[in-house]
């Protein structure tokens, strides 16, 4: 009986590989991506990683994913990068699996004018915003977290002086190399590994940690501002206080710095010049992201905020995708990675690492329970409940915050109703 056993299993085993050897290969499926639309002269990512092959044939490797345009070849790899100037593209993905079978898949690039950020040369820009100028713009929704300010001055998204950082984005998620800087190769690194191919996603992470543990564009803490204040539960040294010290640790020499406030005179600082430091009051503020990443190269938590919500929506995130997150006494971002169906915590504040942790909240903070107001370029936005947040589904809404968000739609609709009547009596 165990003869006639082994036996039968021995002839399904052989059944078994012959089913596999001789089984029809299929032809692999090529996927080129969503059609895009982009401002002239932006450089764009074209990314073929969704194409997939039933008998997992297809190889990650370049030679298997080419790309064409009127049937010439312009490139290989599983992305392609390039410069996009006028009219509309039509661009071909062909993947060939090990086979020798191939398919293929269109993608039609369209070059549009420049609805928002008119008034600059910026070459990335996001298409839902209310911006038009750089600073200073005296444009769009006044903000309110340290001083007045508008959200176009600070949520900078339409500055070329921050195109460099997207377009370093853009080097890393398609493989051009980032120079011999260990602190890019290394967040590079780790956006590649955590985006599963996705490069929407990989940008995200790189701006992520360029700003988080790796120190790239900012770095530490700018505890001059507070101590500029007098906020003495920020100032370490007390000697501080009402001074401009203690200078960051960045390797800018900003001993120009001035602090006008005392215990008697005590007003928000102002950012009025890039070029003469010491005409600027640096007593607690916010700056215009350009100043945080380019001139400062520090910031509080504020300045990292708004500097990541700046950077993401210059690459492509919508509105409703990226918030800067005002609480009591901190600021932090709200993010909706590609795919994800709630939002990601992010805190980037003085180079907090791990400054995202997926699926979860940051550490060190009651992130959750403080969220207060949500910001971006458009200005005030409604917060997104804490069902839709990770790591913040079992926590409850305050009555205060409740209130809030009731306060807030009634006076969207208040806003509405008088922009209506304004429309009628112009005509």
């Amino acid at each position: 009986m165990k003869k006639e056993v082994i036996f039968t299993l021995v002839i399904l085993f052989f059944l078994l590989f012959l089913v596999n050897v001789y089984a029809e290969n299929t032809a692999p499926v090529a996927n080129a991506g969503d059609d895009r639309r982009v401002l002239s002269g932006s450089m764009v990512v074209l990314d073929g990683s969704k194409s997939y092959d039933n008998e997992n044939n297809l190889p990650v490797s370049d030679l298997n994913y080419i790309w064409y345009e009127d049937d010439k070849e312009i490139g290989r790899g599983i992305k392609f990068k390039d410069v996009f100037t006028t009219g509309k593209r039509k661009l071909t993905l062909k993947v060939i699996d090990t086979e020798g079978l191939s398919s293929t898949d269109d993608v039609t690039v369209s070059v549009i004018s420049r609805n928002k950020c008119q008034n600059t040369n910026t070459k990335y820009a996001p298409e839902d915003s209310v911006c038009n100028k750089k600073w200073p713009s005296q444009e769009g929704e006044i903000l309110i977290i340290n001083s007045k300010g508008y959200s176009c001055d600070l949520v900078e998204v339409c500055s070329d002086d921050l195109d460099y950082i997207v377009e370093d984005s853009l080097d890393c998620c398609d493989g051009t190399p980032l120079s011999n800087d260990q602190s890019r190769v290394n967040a590079c690194n780790f956006a590649n590994k955590y985006s599963n191919q996705d490069t929407k996603k990989c940008q995200a992470l790189y701006l992520v940690q360029s700003l988080g543990g790796n120190s790239i564009y900012m770095k530490d803490y700018f505890e001059l501002e507070m101590c500029c204040k007098g906020v003495k539960e920020l100032c370490s040294n007390p000697q501080n206080l009402y001074s401009s010290n203690p200078l960051p640790k960045i390797g800018k020499d900003l001993s120009s710095l001035r602090c006008n406030n005392n215990p008697d005179n005590n007003p928000p600082g102002e950012w009025v010049s890039d070029t003469k430091l010491d005409l600027n009051n640096i007593a607690l503020q916010d700056v215009p992201t350009h100043v945080s990443l380019n001139v400062l190269s520090t910031g509080t938590c504020v300045d990292y905020s708004f500097s990541l919500t700046t950077l993401l929506r210059k690459l492509g995130y919508k509105k409703d995708e990226v918030y800067s997150v005002e609480s009591d006494d901190h600021a932090y971002n709200l993010l909706k990675l590609p795919l994800n169906k709630k939002y990601t915590i992010v805190d980037t504040t003085g180079n907090n690492d791990p400054a995202i942790i997926f699926g979860k909240i940051p550490l060190g903070y009651d992130y959750c329970e403080n969220i207060k107001k949500c910001y971006n370029d458009n200005g005030e936005a409604l917060c997104p409940p804490y069902q839709e947040i990770y790591g913040c589904e079992n926590v409850k809404q305050s009555i205060g915050q409740k209130a809030d968000a009731i306060g807030f739609k009634i006076n969207k609709v208040i806003d509405n109703v008088v922009d209506l009547v304004k429309v009628e009596l112009e005509r």
